[in-house]
C-alpha cells in the first residue's frame, strides 16, 4: 500500500494531485503548526490576463495554532470568491467543469479552515476521479518528541504501508536507508507540466489546479495533464 503526507493545501497545484493520484491513503496534517505566507490558505490564478493570489483570510491568532484550529475571517464571504473564479475563467474551455467544482455544497464551510480545505480537495478528487482515500494526522497519536520522518513511518506502519511516497521538492528530506530499515520503500513524484492555453501572455506552470480544470478539456485533463508524472527513487 502506497502512503502519501501532506500539508492541507488551498486548491494546489497539479503535482499536488499526481501525489494523490499515486497513493491509496493520503493523509493531511491538520494538527501541524499553521505556515504563514504558504499554499495553505492561497493560490494563484490568472484574473484579467495577469496573475493573481485568491486567498482565504483568517482571523488573528498565536503563531503556533495547528492548521486544524485556524478560523476563517468573519467577513470572508465564498461567494466573492466564487464570483472572481467565474468572471476570471467564464471563457475558458472547460468553464463548465470549473462550475462543477464551485457548485458543489460542500465547497466552502462557515468556519474552520481545514475543514474547508479538506471539503475543496475531495470535492477536486471526485471530479478528476481519484478514489485515493483522505486521512488526517489528527487520527494517530505520535510520541511527544517523534520527528517528521518518525511519524511517517509510524503512519505507514500504522496503515500496512509498504511505500511512502512524496513529492520531488521532499528529496532532501529524507533518508532512503531509513525507510528500508523500516521495511518501507521510499519514492518521488517527479512531475512534467504540459504547456496549455492560458488567458495571458506566455505560459506559467505551477498555478492553483483551478486554472489547469478551467484551461483544459475534460479529456485532456484526465489523459494528459493527470498522468504527467512517474515515481522514481531518486
Amino acid at each position: 500500500m502506497r502512503i502519501g503526507v501532506m500539508q492541507p493545501y488551498f486548491f494546489p497545484y497539479l503535482g499536488y494531485f499526481h501525489l494523490a493520484k499515486a497513493v491509496d491513503i493520503l493523509v493531511l496534517t491538520d494538527d501541524y503548526k499553521f505556515t504563514k505566507q504558504s499554499w495553505i490558505n492561497r493560490n494563484r490564478i490568472i484574473s484579467e490576463k495577469k496573475i493573481e493570489y485568491m486567498t482565504i483570510p483568517l482571523m488573528k491568532s498565536s503563531d503556533s495554532t495547528h492548521i486544524n484550529k485556524k478560523v476563517i475571517a468573519l467577513d470572508f464571504k465564498s461567494n466573492n470568491l466564487q464570483n472572481k473564479l467565474y468572471n476570471s475563467y467564464h471563457s475558458a474551455v472547460n468553464y463548465m467543469g470549473l462550475c462543477n467544482i464551485l457548485n458543489s455544497e460542500n465547497f466552502y464551510p462557515k468556519a474552520n479552515l481545514f475543514d474547508a480545505l479538506e471539503k475543496s480537495l475531495k470535492v477536486t478528487l471526485n471530479y478528476l476521479g481519484i478514489k485515493t482515500a483522505i486521512m488526517k494526522t489528527s487520527e494517530f497519536q505520535f510520541p511527544e518528541l517523534a520527528t517528521g520522518k518518525d511519524k511517517i513511518l509510524q503512519i505507514c506502519s500504522a496503515l500496512g504501508g509498504s511505500e511512502y511516497v512524496n513529492l520531488s521538492g521532499g528529496k532532501s528530506l529524507y533518508n532512503s536507508g531509513d525507510f528500508s530499515r523500516a521495511s518501507v520503500k521510499l519514492s518521488f513524484v517527479n512531475s512534467r507540466f504540459y504547456e496549455y492555453k492560458q488567458n495571458n501572455e506566455g505560459f506559467n506552470s505551477g498555478l492553483s489546479i483551478i486554472d489547469v480544470i478551467a484551461s483544459n478539456t475534460y479529456e485532456d485533463l484526465i489523459k494528459t495533464h493527470l498522468l504527467s508524472f512517474e515515481l522514481t527513487s531518486k
